[in-house]
């Protein structure tokens, strides 16, 4: 029954059922399933807004076109374009090599951009954009149909334009490297999880030999989950990031966070840094019992900071923060507006849209 639920989570069929039969004194099982072949492809729209009032917003809006069964091994197609305030577009082949679809390979292209704003107290000081043009070719493999190991190598062409404020001195970088990545994702809702658990553990080797601007490493490891009592449910997640050749390490190669449930109070991007350690726990409720719009209220906890140097790593320069939320899982993902305070005095008051727990 695992299988055949994995058979249908694929959505690829319009129902799957199966039945026992017995023939010449043998039982058999029959699987019988019906094609939907307008699940084949598929177009998405989402909105994405970030506001702290008066401060720091962004606004995009997202379209994707999905296109999957493009030949007997389940290959996948996939196109995002973003257009707003950080313009996207990106285009990606997925492509299992056996009859399992346990072993794949992918191809990703395309453009995107960043914003990330420089504050002095509660002054922006200057904003500058990230634009990168990416090519990357990866391969792995599934496990239990939940976990993935990978290993690829990615080029970016990118340059760092100032919307205000001073000018970067070196605005074109090249980023070559190669990267390993274990992924892990077993949440049953990445907008308001209740149970799962999520890890993403990716290692990345930026090297000249490759054609990058510098040689640098970097560990991302990402750990979270939820569990629920009742109508309660208490959300966890840790963040670890660190870089080698922290001195030299450039502006576009900087770890980049902020905002609602990373140290709330701050506002998206600020943080940019070459370490980076975050621990979070949010609770939170559901309201009522609207199936189509459910709600949720709640807090979180945050600890954490970003480092210059791993020498300044310690328990007495954390940073600590909270936020009290209120929230919706709509059609155009979770709805949050929420206020956030760090023990800096820093206060923002948040309007996100689209944007989910794991990738604020």
């Amino acid at each position: 029954e695992q299988d055949l639920s994995y058979i249908y989570g694929l959505d690829y069929s319009g129902s799957v059922v199966y039945s026992l039969e017995q023939r010449e004194g043998k039982t058999g099982l029959i699987i019988y399933v019906r094609d939907r072949k307008w699940a084949h492809s598929y177009l998405q729209f989402g909105l994405d807004i970030e506001s702290a009032f008066e401060v720091f917003s962004i606004t995009n809006f997202s379209a994707s076109y999905n296109k999957n069964n493009l030949n007997d091994l389940a290959g996948e197609f996939r196109a995002v374009g973003t257009l707003g305030s950080e313009p996207k577009l990106t285009a990606e082949l997925y492509q299992p090599v056996n009859i399992k679809l346990d072993t794949f390979v992918s191809l990703k292209t395309g453009f995107k951009t960043e914003i990330v704003p420089t504050l002095i107290g509660d002054h922006i000081e200057s904003i500058q954009r990230i634009n990168r043009t990416f090519f990357t070719l990866s391969a792995g493999q599934l496990f239990l149909q939940n976990t993935s190991f990978s290993l690829g190598l990615s080029y970016n062409d990118g340059s760092i334009n100032s919307i205000s404020g001073l000018k970067v001195v070196q605005p074109d970088f090249i980023e070559s490297y190669y990267y390993l990545k274990l992924f892990h994702d077993s949440l049953d809702n990445l907008s308001f999880p209740n149970t799962g658990f999520f890890s993403n553990l990716t290692y990345t080797a930026n090297r000249e030999d490759l054609g990058a601007d510098l040689d640098y490493d970097q560990i991302m490891l990402t750990i979270s989950g939820a569990t629920t009592f009742e109508r309660y449910t208490i959300f966890g997640r840790a963040i670890a990031e660190t870089s080698s050749n922290e001195e030299n390490i450039p502006l576009n190669a900087l770890f980049i966070h902020g905002g609602l449930f990373e140290l709330s109070g701050t506002i998206r991007n600020e943080l940019l840094s070459p370490h980076f350690g975050l621990l979070q726990a949010a609770f939170y409720r559901r309201l009522g019992d609207i199936t189509f719009l459910p709600l949720y209220t709640g807090f979180s906890l945050e600890t954490g900071n970003a480092w210059d140097s791993k020498d300044d790593i310690t328990a007495d320069n954390l940073r600590y923060a909270g936020s009290l939320f209120i929230g919706s899982d709509t059609f155009l993902g979770p709805l949050y507006f929420a206020i956030g305070a760090t023990d800096r005095n820093e206060y923002a008051i948040y309007l996100n849209i689209g944007k989910t727990f794991l990738n604020n």
